[in-house]
């Protein structure tokens, strides 16, 4: 997943109407983001094996990530790693 800087602490519209360079950037790289995880099928969720879910920190409450290993949805509740699971 692409990273991108958080949004400037500037203007949004430079004097001549026009976005600043700063904000295009922003949401040039925003917009780039968004697309490879997002699409017309849905929120594409991050893949990776059980043995780079399990390094996850702690502090990282609320990730969810596909683990290829086991075929299964995982989310970080409280610090701990759970196998996300749905009524019958």
């Amino acid at each position: 997943m692409q990273i991108f800087p958080p949004p400037h602490n500037s203007k949004l519209i430079t004097s001549d109407g026009y976005m600043s360079q700063e904000w295009l950037m922003f949401f040039n790289n925003l917009h780039q983001s968004l697309g490879q995880t997002v699409n017309e099928d849905g929120h594409v969720i991050p893949s990776q094996p059980t043995t780079t879910i399990e390094k996850i920190p702690a502090d990282r409450v609320g990730n969810l990530v596909y683990d290829t290993t086991a075929n299964v949805l995982k989310v970080n509740i409280n610090g701990v790693i759970r196998t996300v699971t749905t009524a019958p």
